[in-house]
């Protein structure tokens, strides 16, 4: 039996009046995002994740950080963990890890 492999799931969130397409991270970029976040690379970890999550660059994901309040992009980055089976970078959804 062959694996069948689907697309990530997508969503649309509306972030001060601006909708922004996003999809889930896969399981290897979820895995990249808790290896930043062991290494307490926070800032990293929610730049590399807006970039993957929205098809941004690391640079264009940095300056929409940096342009936004921080429960702005917080509601971002909780969207993007919640697609992608997190809470935030390290903990799952399922309380048994």
């Amino acid at each position: 039996m062959a694996l069948v492999i689907k697309p990530l799931s997508t969503d649309t969130v509306t972030v001060n009046g601006e909708a922004i397409a996003i999809r889930s991270l896969s399981r290897a970029e979820v895995q990249h995002a808790i290896e930043l976040r062991k290494q307490d690379e926070v800032d990293e970890t929610e730049v590399f994740t807006i970039a993957a999550a929205t098809g941004d660059t690391a640079d264009q994901a940095r300056a929409w950080l940096n342009s936004v309040t921080f429960d702005q992009g917080d509601e971002l980055l909780m969207a993007i963990w919640k697609l992608s089976g997190m809470s935030k970078p390290g903990e799952s959804e399922d309380p048994k890890g």
